[in-house]
């Protein structure tokens, strides 16, 4: 008889099975619907939605105080109605008239801060975009805004001529006072937060944020297999595509758990990776075919997949890769604009210091074996901007990257190291081919002076020698173009003869 699943995958099978169809082509449907009602949130929509329905609140509360006309607050009711509202017919024009302009007024800026935002994202990347809805302060304008326009729109249609709303208009009066001097403030932070210095310190922070969740997450994992010959071997297929965003190890854990005392699962797949259909995902090492199957399928019910990466909950890579697409488009000569590609570089260094020095634990008692790659990930990075620089022949981006490696590289793990010395040894044939600048050979000089630190002689070595070279080189450049400009010295003394015979 087969074992239950735990509680959370039983439901995910149940869920898959009823959107199925007879087909296997029903798979290809990853529910989109639900997903992207899901990331709508987490993105963006919760705060907004949040903040309209406390408006809403507001204006049953306005209306029972208007409907109830509570003795209390009679005294201040009666200054206010003398004052501003003398009369029902004056107070539901002032609410139908302050609804419409909060309506036109939201309706004409929205559109052109999204065109500036487009604008802004043209010249960088679309992660202008993805950070815009990420900050709570753009989410609060918008709930604001929204909700404003809705309570307004709600204390007309409730009003009557018969009763005077004193409460809802001044409510929406102060409300729409201090909208509209938020109107300043939005397009001031909009503007500022499409400077690309602000963008990618955003995703940096962003990137910084899921890789102390992910951390959390490793620890549920073990970093190599425990069994290497198991009586049973079973790769996972997928059955659903899209990137892994999620891997349930706790329902994982219960499974295995249940089974016999070698059982594992090894991940074929890191974190953000994008599975096709019929992709292995993991391996199952177990003591029989029955329980091998049962894990299998409990391994494609944990791993989610998603349409889209995010940063919002254990994918730093992605962050990483948001950095590396700006830094790689600054870089490259389709734009030309090194101090974007810098501020990149700079976030990409700052994440390189916080990870590279301390090792990354993971337990020894798991039985799902996961292989973490974040730090492939950003040391790759940085030797796609420097060879988009060199592409480029810009030796001040080149510099920087260079500089950035050479003041990680003391404080990095040794496995860190190695992966650093291997980007600088493959970069000296692109730096060296460059032209000569102060900045690049100071940046060459750092990269010196952190090796030879370390005592990493041979890749010392290697750059001194290339270096070497280098000098040789420019000064036959140099020597040549000196004797051609002798050569052809006296042939110009002679082209210039007196000025022409009639």
């Amino acid at each position: 008889m087969r074992k239950a699943l735990p509680a959370r995958l039983e439901k995910r099978a149940v869920a898959r099975t009823m959107k199925a169809g007879k087909s296997r082509r029903a798979n290809v449907h990853r529910g989109e619907t639900g997903q992207a009602v899901r990331l709508a949130f987490v993105e963006f929509l919760t705060l907004p939605v949040l903040i309209v329905l406390a408006f809403m609140a507001l204006a049953v509360l306005v209306f029972l105080l208007d409907y109830l006309r509570p003795g209390m607050l009679e005294p201040a009711r009666a200054a206010i109605q003398k004052v501003l509202f003398p009369d029902a017919k004056t107070t539901v024009n002032v609410l139908q008239t302050m609804a419409a302009t909060v309506i036109t007024v939201t309706s004409i800026t929205v559109p052109l801060l999204l065109v500036a935002l487009q604008q802004a994202a043209s010249g960088l990347s679309t992660q202008v975009l993805d950070q815009f809805l990420r900050r709570r302060v753009n989410q609060v304008y918008t709930g604001f805004f929204v909700g404003l326009g809705v309570f307004c729109l709600l204390a007309a249609a409730t009003s009557d001529p018969g009763r005077n709303p004193v409460y809802a208009a001044t409510a929406a009066l102060v409300l729409s006072v201090i909208g509209f001097n938020f109107l300043i403030l939005l397009f001031y932070t909009t503007i500022n937060q499409t400077r690309s210095p602000i963008i990618l310190e955003a995703i940096h922070d962003h990137a910084a944020d899921a890789r102390v969740r992910q951390l959390h997450w490793l620890k549920t994992t073990r970093s190599a297999p425990a069994y290497d010959n198991p009586p049973c071997r079973m790769q996972v297929h997928a059955e659903l595509t899209g990137f892994i965003m999620h891997v349930d190890v706790a329902a994982l854990e219960k499974v295995l758990r249940t089974g016999g005392p070698n059982d594992e699962v090894v991940l074929s797949l890191a974190l953000g990776a994008y599975v096709a259909y019929h992709d292995v995902i993991a391996e199952v090492r177990c003591d029989s075919d029955e329980q091998g199957k049962r894990i299998a399928e409990a391994v494609e019910l944990a791993v989610r997949r998603e349409r889209l990466r995010n940063v919002d909950h254990v994918d730093a890579g992605f962050g990483v890769e948001q950095l590396y697409d700006a830094g790689w488009t600054a870089a490259s000569s389709a734009k030309h604009t090194p101090l974007a590609a810098i501020n990149a570089i700079v976030n990409l260094r700052d994440l390189l210091a916080r990870w590279a020095e301390d090792t990354v634990e993971q337990s020894k008692e798991s039985r799902v074996v996961y292989t973490d790659n974040v730090l492939g990930i950003l040391t790759a990075a940085f030797e796609s901007i420097l060879a988009a620089a060199a592409e480029a022949r810009n030796p001040r981006v080149c510099a920087e990257v260079l500089s950035a490696l050479a003041a990680t590289f003391a404080r990095s793990r040794p496995s860190v190291q190695h992966d650093l010395e291997a980007i600088i040894l493959r970069a000296l044939p692109l730096v060296t081919g460059l032209p000569v600048s102060a900045l690049l050979e100071t940046a060459l000089d750092d990269v010196e002076a952190a090796l030879e630190s370390c005592g990493a002689d041979r890749p010392l070595e290697r750059v001194r020698h290339a270096r070497r070279e280098r000098q040789v080189d420019a000064r036959d450049v140099r020597t040549a173009a000196e004797n051609l400009g002798d050569e052809s010295a006296p042939g110009l003394q002679r082209g210039k003869a007196g000025p022409p015979t009639a």
